[in-house]
């Protein structure tokens, strides 16, 4: 996957009824409670929206679907110009291609 110059990932957007790798759930901004870059927190905040936006998006308990879900990871240099968003997504399990929506 490309990334740009601060680092984030540039996906590359295919038909779902095509064999595919991951599929983007949710695009999810972590706001910033301190000014300075703290992986851990940011982290922790990911985990816990991405597996609620997977379960909204699927309509299934992550822990039950079968899928891995997953997030980018944000760089301190694309925090500290700004960036604060990033994607949700989920994989077939055992992380083998997708055909279709994981929402189906």
């Amino acid at each position: 996957m490309a990334v740009d110059e601060l680092g984030l990932p540039v996906p590359e957007y295919i038909d779902c009824a095509k064999p595919h790798m991951f599929e983007v759930t949710a695009i999810v901004d972590v706001a910033k409670g301190e000014a300075a870059f703290n992986f851990e927190a940011i982290d922790d905040a990911r985990k816990a929206r991405c597996r609620a936006e997977y379960e909204s998006y699927t309509g299934r308990d992550s822990r039950e679907a079968g899928n891995a879900f997953g997030w980018d990871q944000l760089t301190e240099v694309a925090w500290d110009a700004g960036a604060t968003a990033y994607p949700c997504y989920a994989t077939a399990p055992g992380f083998a291609d997708l055909v279709g929506s994981v929402a189906s």
